[in-house]
Formats: structure tokens, sequence, C-alpha cells
């Protein structure tokens, strides 16, 4: 930034405090006095006149960088308050970056400390809870007694006037004096021209005008006719600048990386706040990155429009977005669709809070708010750049004649906001083909477990009408279809069919970016799309007029499944006949459900309906058909399956101990995108059988030790049993090197990219036992070695790592893991035998467990227990070993490796030669470079794996 553009940058803030105190001097308020230093503008007194304290005197001191930073605020005058210590004033708002924002003015915060003293309780951000002030004062009566009759409570201030005795006088706080009578003339107001009103109005207070507006009629059809108020509100919220004299616009911030997500708070930020001032946070203090201008007027357009294009080149620069749009107008579809989906998202934690009402209708105006100027913004683009409009019909064209797949169109949101800049706009044959689209790739999150988990849905039965499929596979996407029909309704509100683009870009001008009468009855219409629990309901808010039958919808949902395999979004879980067991034996529930749905048609009297009645008998409902039933046996399954997990989590805590916590530390970096791609390898090992390994290694002064741990079969289980027994053994390493080589050290880490074993020893929930080492279940292993470490002065630390990820040591741990699987699994020309043996083979169950665990079900066996060896059975050991003396330098990582694809690669390098060289070049991490003695670790790595 050039020096001459920094030069103007102290009197724009220093314009904002003498705006600030003027607005305290013009319009006091009462209990609150200022008096500003004559000196220096910057220091001033504010005396509060409080009922349970008296006057308090304090000292008000403006950095040069107020409004961006709060100002410094002692008090003086001696009280008892539960934050308050000798001057110093624990309050939120005055001492956190969290807590303080520029959009608060001098005025706001003088009330806020006044209610600071006056009110009868606190929130406190430290302990929790609240305090009761007069309880406080009660409890601590002898020490105000001592500050008042025996302490120093004769504080005086030369420059203000004020002493103990502080009475506030007429020009303190100033009243107004009302006339004796209301005149006998009527006021020529009524008769001036709305621009000379309007000009009045703008140089009174809001509150006033409102107070004015009540009184008088006329100015309050003027006031709203011209959106005065509205107006007014186009400031920015740091410099408090008009959109007629800055340019204005809105703060960008990019989530995500290979799929950036765009969104913003909408609140108006001026070029100057910025640029010059760097502000990168948001009223409520989200962080932002880019900045956007908006066309606030048509004048203000004019003076950003200039802008634009740059804004957003750097928009999408900066979040890497791949995008062939003209003018990088793919940054405000993917704003505009991420704008919905937001308010998506808040609307269904509303739906499920019975007071949510009161949000839900804040989030709907702030989303229309939000929407309305980001259209505004690609219209004035659009009728001005013809090659947008062109772009969007070619999309829209596209999509209709396909193919219509995810590489080819990878959000159907963008499709819905390119449509409002079309020739055509919203169709229904368009809106009938995204439906289509959006049922199939919704394929892969029904049937999957980490999903709506209804793989039963696979299952293509023979029947020409599925009632079972018509209603599980709304409700097993259920959040898309609303999404969808929340994007249908903010797209239609914001382009009706019988008007131009130019058109709407006008009145949107007049109405300066915000839709006429768009949020006037969106809450209404939110709360219909709650409604929703089908597919007629469903298709009728997309626009669709002419239904499909039960019978040709049916086919066309199965259709979806077949077409999903086809399009590699997802694959059969299991044969048919296997997944018609599925659907027939679970439980006995989903066959009983079949059987009403059965009867329910037969007894229904409407064939076009996709949910059956019986009719009333004697006024009360006798409802047979799915959908009651559905609620029913669905709520059902829910409670076995909450009861079970209930279950499992005693178990683990009664191994480990209720209430007991784990003593290392737990420190998981944010990553969003490894996140999910943890979570998509939990996923492949719970849907494959096949065998567990788990893989070690450890460094001590340049030499390494390598381990490999045969696990036994899956059995319903996931990789977490193995990342838990991985981890338990490291731990367990360590514990003996302290415990019988005498080694010292200060610093045990252990890596893993296990984010689930990871969170469930943060937070004490989901956690799973593992299989048996050295005789106890490994969650018990770690619990013990973790805090027998501890208690030694060993810190432990248990960190999150991505897989995977230029590391060395995961290579290596990752081979250990495969060899093992690679044992169990014998030579290639033993293992279909052998796994065919394996699969029809009774589970075991591991020897000498309480007898509690065996009493509690056959589940206990298959769902938890692997059978697994005792200690270190079939472990590679090569000839590096652990000597008696400290480490002295050592590098940490603990991670396990994808399953399949991990052991397909390693089955096309391995001979079949059970004895081929396991071994390893050393290789040291890049964390190893640590020289320090006294702070050595202990490294250790680990992976699992499954065939």
């Amino acid at each position: 930034m050039a020096p001459s553009d920094r030069a103007f940058a102290p009197s724009a803030l220093q314009r904002r405090l003498l705006n600030d105190i003027a607005e305290v001097q013009q319009y006091p308020y009462p209990n609150i006095h200022l008096h500003v230093d004559d000196a220096d503008f910057r220091k001033a007194c504010l005396i509060l006149s409080t009922e349970a304290y008296g006057p308090l005197h304090l000292l008000i001191e403006f950095g040069s960088d107020y409004p961006l930073h709060a100002p410094s605020v002692t008090i003086q005058s001696p009280i008892v308050h539960p934050n308050i210590f000798g001057t110093y004033i624990c309050a939120t708002i005055l001492n956190t970056t969290e807590g303080w924002t520029p959009a608060y003015t001098l005025k706001g915060v003088l009330i806020q400390l006044l209610s600071f003293f006056t009110s009868e309780s606190l929130e406190q951000d430290h302990g929790g809870g609240s305090v009761n002030l007069l309880g406080y004062r009660r409890h601590n009566a002898l020490q105000r007694y001592w500050w008042e009759n025996c302490g120093s409570n004769d504080y005086c201030c030369n420059r203000c006037g004020f002493k103990p005795e502080w009475v506030p006088t007429q020009g303190n706080n100033p009243a107004a004096k009302l006339p004796a009578a209301l005149p006998s003339t009527v006021s020529k107001l009524l008769s001036l021209p709305d621009e000379i009103v309007l000009m009045m109005l703008e140089e009174m207070p809001t509150k006033d005008i409102l107070v004015l507006a009540d009184a008088v009629p006329v100015i309050k059809r003027t006031m709203t006719s011209y959106g005065f108020i509205r107006t007014r509100e186009l400031q920015c919220f740091v410099l408090k600048k008009s959109y007629m004299v800055a340019k204005l616009g809105i703060g960008i911030s990019v989530i995500g990386g290979g799929k950036p997500v765009l969104r913003s708070e909408f609140d108006l930020l001026s070029q100057e706040a910025f640029f010059q001032h760097d502000v990168r946070r948001s009223v409520q203090g989200v962080e932002f990155q880019k900045w956007l201008p908006l066309p606030l007027s048509r004048r203000h357009w004019n003076s950003v429009k200039g802008n634009v294009g740059a804004c957003l080149k750097g928009i999408r620069s900066f979040a890497k977005m791949r995008s062939s749009e003209p003018c990088d107008i793919g940054v405000l579809y993917n704003l505009m669709n991420n704008v919905v989906v937001q308010f998506s998202a808040d609307a269904e934690k509303n739906f499920r809070q019975p007071d949510g009402r009161s949000t839900l209708n804040h989030a709907s105006e702030k989303a229309v708010e939000a929407y309305s100027a980001t259209f505004h913004l690609l219209l004035c683009l659009a009728t001005e750049q013809g090659e947008i409009v062109q772009a969007a019909n070619k999309m829209i064209a596209r999509f209709l004649q396909g193919p219509r797949s995810k590489k080819h169109f990878p959000d159907l949101g963008h499709l819905l906001v390119a449509s409002l800049i079309s020739e055509q706009g919203l169709t229904e044959p368009l809106i009938f083909a995204i439906i289509k689209e959006a049922i199939l790739r919704n394929v892969v999150w029904m049937l999957d477990t980490k999903g709506a988990n209804m793989a039963e849905l696979a299952y293509l039965e023979p029947s020409p009408v599925s009632e079972y499929r018509l209603v599980k596979t709304f409700e097993a996407s259920r959040t898309s279809y609303r999404l969808l029909m929340f994007l249908k309704l903010f797209s239609s509100s914001a382009r009706p069919s019988n008007k131009s683009l130019t058109s709407i870009r006008d009145e949107l001008f007049d109405n300066h970016g915000i839709i006429p009468g768009a949020s006037v009855n969106m809450a209404h219409r939110i709360r219909e799309i709650r409604d929703i629990n089908g597919f007629p309901g469903f298709l009728r808010a997309m626009g669709i007029q002419t239904l499909p039958g039960k019978s040709e919808f049916t086919t066309f949902l199965r259709r979806t499944v077949t077409d999903s395999v086809t399009a590699g979004y997802s694959v059969m879980p299991l044969s048919q006949s296997q997944l018609y067991m599925i659907r027939k034996k679970d439980g006995g529930r989903r066959h009983q459900l079949n059987e009403c749905m059965t009867r329910s048609k037969k007894e229904s009297k409407t064939r076009k309906a996709f949910v059956a009645h019986k009719a009333p008998k004697d006024g009360k409902d006798t409802t047979v058909g799915p959908s009651k039933v559905l609620l029913r046996l669905r709520s059902e399954f829910q409670s076995i399956k909450s009861k079970t997990k209930l279950r499992r989590d005693r178990l683990c805590h009664e191994l480990i101990g209720s209430g007991r916590k784990f003593a290392g530390t737990i420190i998981i970096p944010s990553n969003e995108a490894a996140r999910s791609d943890d979570e998509s390898r939990l996923s492949d090992i719970q849907t494959n059988n096949g065998f567990l390994g788990a893989g070690l290694v450890s460094y001590k002064s340049g030499k390494q030790q390598k381990k490999a741990y045969e696990l036994g079969e899956v059995s319903r289980g996931n990789a977490q049993d193995a990342e838990m027994y991985a981890i338990a053994a490291a731990l367990y390493l360590a514990k003996g090197s302290v415990q019988k080589k005498g080694t010292k050290f200060k610093l045990l880490r252990i890596y893993t990219d296990s984010q689930a074993s990871l969170l469930s020893l943060q937070t004490g929930k989901n956690l799973c036992i593992g299989p048996l080492h050295h005789g106890f279940f490994a969650l018990k292993e770690m619990f013990d070695a973790a805090e027998w470490l501890v208690e030694q002065g060993v810190r432990v630390e248990l960190i999150w790592v991505k897989g995977h990820d230029k590391s060395e040591g995961n290579k290596m741990a990752d081979q250990q893991a495969t060899n093992a699987i690679l044992k169990q699994r014998g030579p290639r020309k033993q293992r279909k035998a052998q796994a065919q043996a394996q699969a029809s083979a009774p589970k075991t169950s591991p020897p000498n467990l309480p007898p509690v665990w065996k009493n509690l079900g056959q589940d206990w066996a298959t769902e938890w227990v692997f059978r697994a060896h005792h200690g270190d059975m079939a472990s590679s050991l090569n000839n590096h070993t652990l000597s008696n003396n400290s480490f002295e330098k050592a590098t940490a990582l603990l991670t396990f490796c994808t399953g399949s694809d991990a052991l397909a690669k390693e089955l096309k390098s391995i001979q079949d030669d059970d004895d081929a060289d396991e071994s390893l070049e050393p290789a040291r991490d890049d964390n190893s470079e640590s020289e320090d003695s006294e702070l050595s670790e202990l490294d250790a790595a680990a992976t699992s794996s499954h065939a």
C-alpha cells in the first residue's frame, strides 16, 4: 500500500471518534455523564449514577486505533464487585478480541458499562453461570463497610469535578422541555415536498425519527415509500460512513481446499476500512480474507463497478476455484448457493427446537437480504456483459442434453443460480431434470453405513409398486431434498417469470438491493417445507404440476440404484438374495412394515396418493398407512440403536472406570479435508471382510525397531480397534522402557492419522475396546499405561497427523501392517480356501472374560472382540533393539493406512514366499531433528489394514 494512502488513515478513525463523542453529548443517556478532557480529546472522565454504589468515576483512554480496538477503561471508585480488581474491570467487551467489534459505538459501550454495575446478576465466562450481585454485596458487606468508613473513599477528580458527594446537575443531565400547550395553527411541515422532509430527517437521530413517524402518519408513509430507515443502515460498520460517500461491500471468507466454500456475514464494510485499516473480522467476529463491493444504488454501482472485476478475480485465485465461467462469475454462483446451504443448515437446527420460531424468522430475513444483494450484483454484471447470459444459456442446454454426472456438473445448486440469468429462466423441464439427478446422486448416501444406512433399498423388488421404497427413499435424504426446496424457493422469489432481467435489476436499485416483498411470507413457506415428508409434497414444492404415478416413480427409484452403480457413485453392497434377507429379517420390523404397507394399499380409497389411509370411524383417526407405521417403527429402530450404543459406552466405562479421563494430551490440528478422508477409510473397513493388522516403528539414536501384529479377521468391527491396539502397544513399549530398562525421558509423542480414536479418547464418547493386548483389552492398557507414565513425570502426547503425507515412518508402519495381513492370509493358492473356512467357522471369544460380559448377549463377541492373539505372537522384530541407555533423539509417528488399496498394491509386489525379507532401510521423519537430550521422545508408528 502506498504511503500516500496510509496518510489518510488516521483522519478517518479520528472522525469516527469525534462523531461518537458528539452523539453522547448531543443525545445523553440517563445516569451516564461523559466529560472529555479539554487538552486531549482521547481522554475522558465517565461518571455513572448507580443506586447500589452511588456515583462511580471511571477514566477512559482512546487509542489512536479506536474503534479497531477497544478503549482502555479503569475505575477509581472503590466498590465491592466480583469483576472489579482494584482499578481493573474484568469485562469481555473491554479485554478480549472476541468480545469487541468496531461496530460498537461509544454510546453503546457506555450503556453496557452502566448495565455492568446496575444489573441484578452478571454472566461469568471464566467460571460459568452467573453471579447474583445483590447476594454478592450482602456477602461482602464487611468489606464494603470498611471501604466506606475506614478506607480511602475520598477520590476526587479536578478535570471533571467528581467527588464522593457528587450529584448530577441540570447541565450534567439536560431534560427536554415540553410545550405548555399545542400550537393553535397547523404546522406547514405536512405541505413540504418529500425531498425537503427527507433532508430534515437526515439530521435527526433514528430514535426521534421513529417517534415522529408514529405521531405523524404522513411522515411514516414518506419514510416507508422511500425506504428511509433502510438507507440509514447502509453504512460501514467500522467507520460509520454512508454509501453516499464511501464504497461499501462485504467481507468474503474462503473455507476448504479442493472444493472451496465462499461465505459472508454480509456486514457492510467500506473499501477504506478493508484495505487501509486491515479490518478482517465481521461484527460477530467471523474472520474473512477478501472484499467484494455491492451495488446499493445506481450512483453507488457507478462508483464501484470498476472494482468488481478485480475483486472477483482475486477471490477466485485465492480460493483456487476451477471455473471456466466468463468474468469469474462462478464466484457469485458459489456465494449465492452457499447462502441457501447455510440457511438450510440453520433451519434444520431450528426445526428441532421448540422455541426456534424467532431465530428462524431472523435467519430467513438475513438470508433473503444476503441472497438479494448477491443476486443484484449478478444482475448488474449480466445486463452489462452479454457473455455471462450466453454462458448461462449454454450451461442449461448442456445439462438438459446430458451427460449430467458430477464430473460435468459438480454442484446442482450452481445450475439453479445460473438459470436465474438465463433467457428461459427456471423452467419445469429443467427442475425435473435436476430432481432426477439429485435422487441419483443421493443413492450413495442412502446405502452407505455412514449415511442413511439403508442398504436394504439396494434390493430391487419385482413388484411394480413399492410403498416401502417410495417412503424410505425420501426419508434417507430428507435434508438434501429440503435444500433443493429452499433453493427453488429463493430462486422463484428472486426472478418472477413475467419480468425481464433489466426490470428486476431496476427494482432492486429502487429498494437498495432487497427483493421487494420476499421476506414477508418466507417464514410461512419455510414451515410448509418442514412439514413435507414425501415425494408428492416435494415435487409440488419444486413446481412440478403433473405428478407421476406410483408405478412409474417406483420404477424410476429402482433404476437410480443401478444407474448409481453404473455411474460409479456407489457399489452394490451385497447380493440380491442377501439384501432381500436384510429387508425381510431386520428384527422382523421391516417385514411387518411391508405387510402393513400392502394392507394399507388394499384398503386405500385414493390410488393416486403416495400415503394411504382408512376412512375415519367415530371421528377418530384410524390411519394405518405407511406414514404412521414408518414413524413408529423408525422410532423403534432408533431406540434400539441408542440402547445398543449406551450399553457399549457403559461397557467401556466399566472397563476403564466410570468418569476416568485419559491422562495424556490429545492434539488434533484443524484439517477438514483430512478428517473426511479418515472417515472414508473407516467406512471401507466396515463394509469389507478380511483381516486386521497393526504395525509399529520406533527410533532410538538412529536405530529403529519394527513390529507387526496379527489381529485376526474383521468381525463387524472397524479400523479403530486396530488403531487402539497400535496405540496401546506403543504406550506399553514406553512403559516397559521406563519400568524394566530404566530409560528416562520427559516426553512421549505418538502420532496417528485416526481422528476417530483421538476424538473418542478426548471426549470419552464412542470408545471401542479393541483386541486383547498382553491379556488386557487395548482400551484399558492405554489408560493404565498413560496414567502410569504421567505419574513417572513423562508427558504423553497423542497427535493427529494427515495419513500418507510424505512420511517415511508412515510407509514403514504400513509395510509392517501389510506383512501381518499377508501372513494371516497365507500363500496365494491357499487364500481362497482359507477365507472360505474362516467365514464358515464359528466365532470364538478370548478366554478369561468376566462373566458379566458374557451374560450381556451374543453381540458382545461379534461386535466387540476380535479373535486376537495374546502378547506379541507372530510379530516380526528386526535385529535392532532398544538399549538400556536413555533416549537421546527420536521421532514419533503413529498412523494407519487405507485398507484394500494399500493391500492390493502389496499383493502385486510381494511374492508367494512367506519368508520374504521384511527389512526396510532406516528413514527419519521431519520431526526427528531435535538435538535436546533432556527432551527425548519415544517414537512409534502404527497402522491398520484389511484384506
